[in-house]
């Protein structure tokens, strides 16, 4: 017998208190007695001797004492050992996309199931048999069972994912089986070979499975301002000729027909195919072949950073107002930026735009749906908690609030602060909720917070009045600025299946619905982390409070390296070797002791318990 927890033995430590509370106990009681006849009569059975007298007086003790000691045992966790059969197997399951390839019908990882059933079958009955299925991460399906139905029933409701197998995971958990039986052989279910496979017996299920993949699809912005396509086709298994075909924006663009060899890898190029701009492009393969996930490839990153950005100023010459700096740098530092800058006051919004900057101009109504900025502000909207006070003027450097906060970080990546003048500002007196990121004194000059998911930052000058134009950094800092306000939806347009998205609601949204390969899915979170599962097209909607629809869209893919079944594994090695000798190892089964312990623990319990009842009744 084996204790799994030795520490429990210190349970034992109870018999020295219990001793001590014995020591402690009075052993006399002072009674009445009703006559003297009674005392001599004790006195006479007194010298009477009996035997074993002081195995009477000591019962409850002993009993208590075997009480604590069963207990103790049990905490220590007592297991009976012995011999194992030499024949326990460790199955590990490939549950990757590659193994729902077909021919015939029938999956690999379908003939998986059934060789490990046969393996069942062959394997003695009183030997141990462990099941591991691989996916995005592996996980236990069955551990050490003798029992055969079990894992059969087991093994039936597995299915694999759409992402790669993660052996490494899965041969932790074959070495905790190894821990306990280091003879254990393992079994790998995949499908494809090992160049070295150490004490693995991998079992290679792919068959004759041709499978022609879209490997890479993407656009290409030429120097004249437009786009091309190209992508990367790979045909395996055997030669083959089929069409490779090209939609953007849904209108069909072209279709190339291509001659494969065996295991062949060509880029395809559509160089005639140029656009000015796209929203969203597919490649298609029109074929049948024995793995269709990766058939078809889509790429929806046409607007991909386009934020519409809305300017307005009370400076009617443009080329001496803030705008005017602020829209150079935010062209200079992306140029897919949707810059407005309206003339007339009946075209001024304030709903519809990613970004609202403002000089000078303070709206009567604050836009909801998008961020904020203010450059030297004569007046602001109620509800913000700013007061303004009186302008300042002099010669001013700015200082940092706290150079070590996350936020001043954020916005003043890469820029020194100390090189920052200032010759006017306007006095902030109140700004509750703010973070202070710039000074000018005591006073701040740069503020910034978040209300309800819309940021609002305020410069409390004009860059007119400041050297902050001029300076090399400052389209940086306009960068810095943009990167923290305009936050997006989600930050690909392409991922692997069994990632996991973060999604960004806008501001003002109201519903947040995703539509899925699978189905439609709805959400009231401001964002969401979201498991793709599987592959194919999914579609974000958004509906915000003034009624507007934005839908944006992403695709998810089976990971590259599933649709090459000309791959070959490189080294797979049994993950405990053990030290010394093998054949010396005494490889041991364990039988959990406990519940007979329970048993014999009651059964003390009942004992003490009558015979306390006698001595006091």
């Amino acid at each position: 017998m084996i204790l799994l927890t030795p520490l429990g033995l210190l349970g034992l430590l109870g018999i020295i208190a219990l001793i001590i509370i014995y020591i402690l106990k009075p052993k006399y009681q002072d009674k009445t007695l009703s006559s003297t006849f009674i005392w001599k009569l004790s006195l006479k059975y007194k010298k009477q001797r009996i035997p074993l007298e002081w195995l009477k007086s000591s019962l409850i003790f002993i009993l208590q004492v075997l009480i604590i000691t069963i207990m103790t045992i049990i905490m220590a966790n007592p297991n009976i050992t012995f011999a194992s059969e030499s024949g326990e197997k460790v199955v590990i399951l490939d549950a990757s996309a590659s193994m729902m390839a077909e021919v015939n019908g029938e999956t690999r990882f379908n003939r998986a199931i059934k060789e490990i059933n046969i393996l069942i079958e062959e394997t003695t009955p009183k030997d141990r048999f462990t099941v591991i299925v691989s996916g995005s991460t592996a996980s236990f399906v069955v551990r050490r069972s003798d029992n055969e139905e079990f894992i059969k029933g087991n093994l039936t409701s597995l299915e694999p994912s759409y992402s790669i197998s993660n052996i490494e995971q899965a041969l932790d958990l074959a070495e905790t089986v190894l821990d306990e039986n280091p003879t254990a052989e393992i079994y790998y279910f995949t499908s494809m070979d090992y160049q070295t496979h150490e004490g693995i017996i991998v079992r290679n299920m792919s068959q004759s499975e041709w499978n022609a993949a879209v490997l890479d699809f993407k656009a290409i912005r030429g120097t004249n301002g437009r786009y091309y396509f190209e992508a990367e086709i790979g045909n395996y298994g055997e030669a083959r000729s089929f069409a490779v075909q090209l939609k953007v924006d849904g209108l069909h663009r072209g279709a190339t027909l291509v001659n494969f060899s065996k295991d062949e890898v060509k880029l395809i190029k559509w160089d005639a195919v140029t656009v000015l701009s796209y929203i969203d492009a597919e490649v298609l393969l029109d074929i049948e072949d024995s793995f269709t996930y990766d058939n078809h490839l889509g790429i929806y990153d046409g607007l991909k950073d386009e934020f519409k950005i809305q300017l307005i100023s009370d400076n009617e010459d443009e080329f001496e107002s803030t705008l005017y700096f602020v829209k150079q740098a935010l062209t200079a530092v992306n140029s897919r930026f949707k810059i407005t800058q309206p003339v007339n006051e009946a075209d001024y919004k304030t709903e519809g735009f990613d970004l609202y900057v403002y000089s000078g101009y303070v709206p009567n109504v604050l836009p909801i749906d998008g961020a904020i900025w203010f450059f030297n502000p004569k007046l602001i909207p109620t509800g913000t908690g700013i007061t303004l006070s009186n302008e300042v003027s002099g010669n001013f450097n700015v200082t940092p609030q706290n150079a070590s906060s996350a936020i001043y970080r954020t916005f003043m990546k890469s820029i020194q602060a100390n090189t920052i003048t200032v010759s006017k500002y306007v006095k902030i007196q109140t700004y509750p909720l703010f973070e202070r990121i710039l000074n000018i004194g005591n006073d701040p000059v740069l503020l910034t917070k978040n209300q309800n998911g819309v940021k609002m930052t305020i410069f409390a000058f004009d860059l007119a009045y400041s050297n902050l134009p001029v300076q090399v950094n400052f389209p940086l800092l306009i960068n810095n600025l943009a990167t923290y306000s305009l936050i997006p939806t989600f930050d690909r347009y392409l991922y692997n299946a069994e990632e996991t998205i973060e999604i960004t609601a806008k501001p003002s949204a109201q519903t947040l619905i995703v539509s899925t390969p699978d189905g439609i899915e709805t959400f009231d979170d401001a964002k969401v982390s979201y498991k793709l599962s599987k592959p194919g097209l999914y579609t974000v909607t958004q509906t915000l409070e003034n009624g507007t629809v934005l839908s944006e869209k992403f695709f998810v893919r089976v990971p590259k390296d599933e649709s090459r079944f000309n791959l070959q594994g490189t080294t797979i090695i049994k993950p405990l070797v053990p030290v010394g000798d093998p054949l010396n190892y005494q490889t041991v089964d364990l039988m959990d002791f406990i519940p007979y312990l329970a048993m014999i623990l009651i059964g003390f319990i009942l004992v003490e318990w009558v015979v306390q009842y006698r001595e006091q009744y």
